[in-house]
């Protein structure tokens, strides 16, 4: 190549990076000004939103722990004596009382011995009462008439030992409760130690709940819990700790409470799921501000306040969740104002203004 074509070239190459550095420059003065215009739109239209001014305030420091609704007494029966049943007074779903007849089974036997060791006694009273003028008068020897006493003394210990048997022969209930389960049916064979009822007492259950080492402190028996249960919605619950465990479990650390809850419309049943609400301490000088109005940012929590008609950018630190609320232990301080509503969107000195009155909602 000679050299006016090298200089042609060159020159090309000149020329063409000339226009790629204008058409550049005209790119980044289109955004220096489409920027410049937004930041205009947005100091002409600030962000609507709502503020809350931060104030001290006492709270409870609640743990939440699941637990689970079971039966105060559950009673579970079984016969005594093998035998045939010949009465069954009871099904599943009845209310019964405590001493109420439940089952009987066959007794004939233990009644005919009852009644021999009753005639037993009778004749030997009998004897008695002949022999006893003997017995004074010297015609009969002590012997023979301790033998007739001693025939009395064991005719009476067969009578109570025929009316244990007689009553070992009926199952009765130990409590006022609801026949929860029954597995024999009238006219079976009952053994002796197979379980046939279950009467559960309904009128008052407990809430089995297992309570962290650092928490159990806080309890002790006869303290109010409130609690609630996912089955019944809307409602709440109130018992007081009828147990502390003293040693807890091995493997999770936590101790067994149980907490005694009346229950006469028989709402609760056992084996409902509920959620317990204990009381740790009180709170002081707290502040809190609506969950909602915290946002994560790359691990960190973060809300705006409203500062001069400006957003500001604050980190803060959660000390404790309450319901839909969180109690800030870092980061805020009594009379910051802090958006609410209308911050999802807002940036580090974003420009914003109050909510009026009237565009509140309702």
């Amino acid at each position: 190549m000679n050299e006016p074509e090298k200089k042609s070239k060159l020159s090309h190459v000149v020329l063409w990076a000339v226009f790629a550095l204008i058409l550049l420059l005209v790119i980044l003065m289109g955004a220096m000004k489409k920027k410049e215009e937004k930041k205009e739109e947005i100091a002409l239209n600030p962000t609507v939103v709502r503020v809350t001014t931060m104030a001290p305030a006492s709270i409870p420091d609640v743990i939440a722990i699941p637990g689970r609704i079971e039966p105060n007494v559950e009673a579970k029966l079984a016969a005594e004596k093998d035998g045939k049943v010949t009465r069954l007074t009871v099904d599943k779903g009845d209310q019964v009382s405590k001493g109420q007849l439940l089952l009987e089974v066959d007794k004939r036997v233990w009644q005919h011995m009852l009644n021999k060791a009753k005639l037993d006694i009778r004749e030997a009273e009998k004897d008695l009462e002949r022999q006893q003028g003997l017995r004074e008068a010297g015609a009969i020897s002590v012997d023979e008439f301790d033998d007739i006493k001693t025939r009395k003394e064991m005719a009476e210990i067969a009578v109570t030992d025929a009316e244990v048997n007689i009553a070992q022969c009926e199952i009765v209930s130990p409590i006022d409760g609801i026949m929860d389960d029954r597995r024999i049916e009238l006219g079976e064979y009952a053994r002796a130690g197979d379980p046939l009822f279950t009467v559960v007492d309904m009128d008052e259950v407990k809430l089995a709940i297992n309570v962290p080492e650092r928490d159990i402190s806080k309890l002790a028996v006869g303290q109010e819990v409130m609690f609630t249960v996912a089955a019944l919605p809307g409602m709440t619950f109130t018992g007081q700790v009828s147990f502390l465990a003293v040693l807890a479990d091995r493997k999770s650390n936590a101790f067994d409470v149980e907490v005694s809850v009346a229950n006469p419309k028989h709402l609760l049943k056992p084996g409902m799921i509920a959620e317990s609400r204990i009381v740790r301490a009180l709170r002081d000088d707290a502040m809190i501000i609506p969950l909602a109005s915290i946002i994560p940012q790359k691990g960190e929590h973060v809300v705006f306040l409203f500062q001069e008609g400006h957003a500001v950018r604050r980190n803060v630190q959660i000390g404790a969740l309450i319901g839909s609320e969180a109690v800030i232990s870092a980061g805020l301080a009594p009379g910051d104002e802090v958006i609410v509503e209308g911050h999802r969107a807002l940036v580090d000195g974003a420009p914003v203004v109050r909510e009026r009155a009237q565009d509140a909602t309702p």
